[in-house]
C-alpha cells in the first residue's frame, strides 16, 4: 500500500526527470539553433563558378541560382553559332546552380538531423517532424557534355559572313558595329 507521501515523492521524481530532460533538450536546441543559424549564413554565401569545356564560357551564380557573372570569350562569336552559344550558357546555369543548391543542402541538412521532437518530449505528444519541410537531396551536378560546336571547334574557324552596313544614324558618335566598337 502506498501513502501520499510515497505518491507525492514518486511525482517529485517523475518531475524532476521531466524537468532535467526539458532542460536538455532546451539546452540541444539552442545549440542547434546558433549552428543552424551559422549555416544559413554559410549558405547564403555560397556562389559556384563554372567554365565551359571549351573555356568560352564562365558563368557565376549566387546561393540562389541567379546569374551574378557572365563571361564570354571573344573569339566565341567566331568558333560557335548563336544557338550553340545560348545551349552552352543554359547548361552552365544550371549545372552552377545544381553546384550551389547541393552545396546548401549539404551545410544544413546535418544541423536538421536528428532535432528532438516534441514525442520526446513527452509520452503521446504528436511528432512534429512530419511537419517540417524536408532538405531535398540534390545529386552533384553531372559532367558537361562536350558542347555540339566541338566538331567545329577543330575545324579552321571560317571567317565571319560580312555583315551588312547599317545606314549612318543621324547621330555620327553611334557604333556602327556594337562588337567591335567601344575596345
Amino acid at each position: 500500500m502506498t501513502t501520499p507521501g510515497d505518491e507525492r515523492a514518486r511525482l517529485d521524481a517523475r518531475s524532476a526527470q521531466l524537468r532535467a530532460r526539458v532542460d536538455d533538450l532546451l539546452g540541444q536546441f539552442n545549440e542547434r539553433t546558433a549552428e543552424l543559424r551559422a549555416a544559413q549564413q554559410a549558405a547564403a554565401a555560397l556562389t559556384a563558378t563554372l567554365t565551359s569545356p571549351d573555356s568560352m564560357v564562365r558563368v557565376t551564380v549566387d546561393a540562389t541560382g541567379m546569374l551574378t557573372d557572365l563571361h564570354i570569350d571573344r573569339s566565341t562569336f567566331e568558333r560557335t553559332t548563336p544557338e550553340t552559344l545560348a545551349r552552352t550558357i543554359s547548361d552552365i546555369v544550371r549545372r552552377a546552380t545544381a553546384d550551389v543548391r547541393r552545396r546548401s543542402a549539404d551545410l544544413l541538412r546535418p544541423l536538421t538531423e536528428g532535432l528532438p521532437d516534441l514525442a520526446d518530449l513527452a509520452d503521446g505528444a504528436p511528432s512534429l517532424a512530419d511537419m517540417l519541410p524536408k532538405i531535398p537531396d540534390y545529386p552533384a551536378p553531372e559532367p558537361a557534355a562536350p558542347p555540339e560546336s566541338e566538331s567545329i571547334l577543330r575545324q579552321e574557324p571560317r571567317p565571319p559572313a560580312p555583315m551588312p552596313r547599317p545606314e549612318a544614324p543621324a547621330d555620327d558618335d553611334m557604333p556602327s558595329n556594337w562588337l567591335t566598337d567601344g575596345e
